[in-house]
C-alpha cells in the first residue's frame, strides 16, 4: 500500500512545538535583484510609475489595434462593393460575347448568300447569253432558208416582199418574244438578285458596324474590368500592410502585457516585504523569485505539515537538492539556481529518489516515482511558501485534495525550462 508524505519523528515534533510562536522572516529580496534603488517604498513606487506607463502604452497600442482593425473592415467593404461590380461587368462582358458570336453568325450566313446570289447571277448571265445566241441564230436561219428555197417555215411571214419583212425589225422582235419568252423572267431575276445583294452588303455594312460597336463596348468593359482589380489589389494590399501593423501591434501588446506582469509580480513582493502580510496571487499571473505563494500545510494526502517540493527542468524530474542553495539542509544544497521554499527553521524530512520502495507515487503532470521530490518541514505549521524562481503559477487540488502550485518559467510550454511543484499547501 502506497504510504503518504510525512516528516513525522519524535525530534521533529517536539522542535515544532517549542518554536511554533518563532516569526518567520519572509526571503530578503535586494534592490539589486529588482535592478532597482532605493528604499523599499521608492522601488514600489518607481514600479508603480512603470506600471502606469505600460499601462498607457498598452492603451496606445489597443487603439491602433482597433483602428487597424476598423481599416481592415472597411477595405473588405470596398473589395465587396467593387466584387459586385465586377460580378455585374462580368455579365455585361458574357451578354456582349454573345452578341459578338451572334454578329459574327450572321455576317458569315450573309457572306455565303452573297456568294451564292453573286453565283446565281452568273448562271444566269451566261443563260441569257446562249438565249441570245439562239434568238439570232434562228432568225439567221430562216432568212437563209428563205433565200435558198424560196421558202420559209414563218407561219406568219406576209406573201409579198418578204426580204423587206427579214430585214424589218418587227420580225426579229416577234422572233425575240415567241422564243425567249422566259428571257425576261431571267432579266428580272437578275435584277432582283442584283438588289437582293446590294441591300446584303448594306446589311453586312450595318453588322460589321454594329459589331464595331460592340467590340468599343467590350473593350471598355475590359477596361473599367482591370480597374476593378487593380482597386482590388490596392485594397489587399492595403489590408497586408494594416494587418502586419495589426500584428506587430499585438506582438508588442503581448510583450508589455509580460512585462507587466512582472512588474506586478515584482511590485507584489516588495509590498508583502514592506507590510509583511500575505495575499492570494491569481492562478496565472506572474510571480518573482522569493516572492510568498501560499502557507505550508497537511492537506491531501499526508501525516502532518510539510512541503513536498519538486523540480523538473525541460520537462526531466530532477532531484530538487541539486539546485538549491549550498547548505539549504544538511545533506541537500546544489548550485543555488533556485532560491529556498522555505525560510526560518526547518527540517529536512524525505529525500529524493525513484528506486521503487512501495511508495510509488503517481503525481497529474509529474510521472509516477517512488519519490519524486523532497518534503521539508518547517517548526511553523503554516510557515510561508517562497516561489523558488521566476514564473507563471499554476494552481490546483489534486485527486487526494492537496492543495498545489506549479511554477512554470515558459508561459507557452511548461516544459521547458525550470517547472517547480510545491504540494500540500494550507492556503494558497
Amino acid at each position: 500500500m502506497r504510504k503518504p508524505c510525512t516528516y513525522v519523528t519524535a525530534k521533529i515534533l517536539l522542535a515544532a512545538f517549542f518554536m511554533f510562536a518563532v516569526a518567520v522572516q519572509p526571503v530578503s529580496i535586494s534592490a539589486q535583484t529588482l535592478g532597482i534603488g532605493g528604499t523599499l517604498e521608492d522601488q514600489l513606487a518607481q514600479i508603480e510609475k512603470d506600471l502606469e506607463k505600460l499601462k498607457k502604452d498598452k492603451q496606445y497600442l489597443q487603439s491602433q489595434i482597433n483602428s487597424q482593425a476598423g481599416q481592415v473592415g472597411a477595405y473588405y467593404g470596398e473589395i465587396g462593393k467593387l466584387r459586385g461590380e465586377m460580378e455585374n461587368l462580368q455579365i455585361e462582358i458574357a451578354e456582349l460575347d454573345l452578341q459578338i458570336k451572334e454578329l459574327n453568325i450572321n455576317i458569315e450566313l450573309l457572306d455565303k448568300e452573297i456568294a451564292e446570289t453573286e453565283e446565281q447571277i452568273k448562271e444566269n448571265e451566261v443563260t441569257v447569253e446562249v438565249l441570245e445566241v439562239e434568238t439570232t441564230s434562228r432568225i439567221t436561219s430562216d432568212y437563209m432558208d428563205y433565200r435558198a428555197r424560196g421558202r420559209t417555215n414563218v407561219e406568219f411571214l406576209p406573201s409579198t416582199n418578204p426580204n423587206t419583212y427579214f430585214k424589218d425589225s418587227q420580225y426579229k422582235s416577234i422572233i425575240q418574244t415567241e422564243t425567249n419568252r422566259s428571257l425576261d423572267s431571267l432579266v428580272a431575276l437578275r435584277q432582283q438578285l442584283q438588289e437582293d445583294k446590294e441591300t446584303l452588303d448594306e446589311n453586312r455594312v450595318n453588322i460589321a458596324r454594329q459589331k464595331a460597336m460592340v467590340d468599343e463596348q467590350y473593350a471598355q468593359l475590359d477596361r473599367e474590368r482591370e480597374e476593378l482589380k487593380t482597386k482590388i489589389d490596392s485594397y489587399n494590399s492595403a489590408i497586408y500592410v494594416a494587418q502586419s501593423r495589426i500584428n506587430n501591434a499585438q506582438y508588442t501588446l503581448g510583450a508589455y502585457s509580460d512585462q507587466e506582469a512582472k512588474k506586478l509580480a515584482q511590485a507584489e513582493m516588495l509590498r508583502q516585504q514592506i507590510f509583511n502580510s500575505f495575499s492570494s496571487i491569481p492562478a496565472g499571473q506572474y510571480v518573482v523569485r522569493g516572492t510568498q505563494i501560499g502557507r505550508q500545510g497537511n492537506t491531501g494526502w499526508s501525516t502532518g505539515p510539510h512541503l513536498h517540493f519538486s523540480v523538473s527542468l525541460n520537462g526531466l524530474l530532477q532531484n530538487p537538492c541539486n539546485f538549491l542553495p549550498g547548505g539549504f539542509v544538511e545533506g541537500c544544497g546544489g548550485n543555488g539556481a533556485l532560491a529556498a521554499p522555505m525560510s526560518g527553521t526547518y527540517y529536512f524530512t524525505s529525500a529524493f529518489y525513484s528506486g521503487y520502495n512501495g511508495d510509488l507515487r503517481c503525481i497529474p503532470g509529474w510521472g509516477c516515482m517512488a519519490h519524486p521530490a523532497i518534503d521539508v518541514a518547517n517548526s511553523i505549521w503554516n510557515a510561508p511558501i517562497y516561489a523558488a524562481h521566476d514564473g507563471w503559477l499554476i494552481k490546483g487540488v489534486d485527486e487526494y485534495g492537496a492543495l498545489y502550485i506549479v511554477i512554470c518559467q515558459d508561459k507557452g510550454n511548461c516544459n521547458s525550462g525550470y517547472k517547480t511543484g510545491y504540494w500540500h499547501l494550507s492556503e494558497y
